[in-house]
Parts: structure tokens; sequence; C-alpha cells
């Protein structure tokens, strides 16, 4: 008996102490953009779920049971972006509702954009170090709108798929 009760406590413990993935330009924790999606199926134990009625090999997008309001991604079987819920937290430790004015006071070296449907608005890249990955921020009404991170030329396609 006791053996069994120190397993699930052992067991709990590790779930507990679990680390929260952290999104940056190159990543979202361990899963990698450039990944084959069937490593980060394997990765997460899950089968990714398609958005229906979106996009088709070449390029889509799939969800997560585990990362819910998240989407990623994939050209030609390779995840290439996220479209980040926004519980997610980020490398630069700004989220969604954040003010523009706040962000740019934190990271004045954000590269600022005009939005391309929102006269208002505002696109916030933050690239990797080689330029080869970036996170992407939308503004619209001095907020922060959406949060998006992946591969280069992908997470700058401002339609996602087409």
């Amino acid at each position: 008996m006791k053996r069994c009760v120190i397993a699930v406590f052992a067991m709990y413990a590790l779930d507990a102490g679990a680390q929260e993935s952290i999104l940056s330009a190159d990543s979202l924790g361990e899963i990698a953009f450039g990944s084959k999606l069937r490593q980060v199926e394997g990765l997460l134990n899950q089968t990714a779920k398609p958005r229906d009625g979106y996009g088709d090999e070449s390029c889509r997008y799939v969800s997560f049971e585990s990362l819910p309001g998240s989407l990623f991604m994939v050209e030609n079987g390779t995840v290439t972006r996220i479209e980040a819920a926004p519980t997610i937290r980020n490398t630069l430790n700004i989220s969604v509702g954040t003010r523009m004015d706040e962000v740019l006071k934190a990271h004045p070296d954000a590269q600022v954009i005009p939005h391309q449907y929102d006269p208002e608005g505002h696109y916030l890249i933050f690239p990797s170090k080689d330029n080869t990955a970036a996170i992407v921020m939308e503004v619209g009404d001095g907020t922060v709108t959406d949060i998006r991170a992946g591969l280069r030329p992908s997470v700058d396609y401002v339609e996602g798929c087409l």
C-alpha cells in the first residue's frame, strides 16, 4: 500500500513541477518551429486536429487539445508558426491587452510597421538574433490584440495560409 501512495505522489510532484511552455521567436517550449508535425504530435503525445475548412496540405492550421486557443501553421508537414492563445506567456513578458506605449517603453528596439488593414493599427516585430524567426504582435486601439511567433517568412504573412 505504501508503494502505491508513493508512486501517486511522485507522479503528482512531476506533474506539478512541469515547466510552463514559454513562447519565443524560435519555439513554444520544447516545440521548435521547423519541426515536422509528426514530431510535435509525438512530443505532446497527441494527434493534431485540423482546423476545418481552412487550407490544404501545402498550408493549413492545426490545434492540440493540451494547448487550447492556439493554432499552429503547418506548411508541407512542417510547423512554421503559432497563433498563440492569450494565456501563453512569452519571453518578452507582454500579453494581449498591454498598451503599445508600455511595450515600446519596455522594448524600444521593437520594429513598428503600419497594420495592413487597420489605419490606426500596427505590427510590433521582435526578430530573433539571426532574423530567421520573430514574435509579431498586432496592435489595435493602442493595445496588443494578438501574438504570433514562428519562422520567417511564415510569421510575417498577414493573412496566414492563403
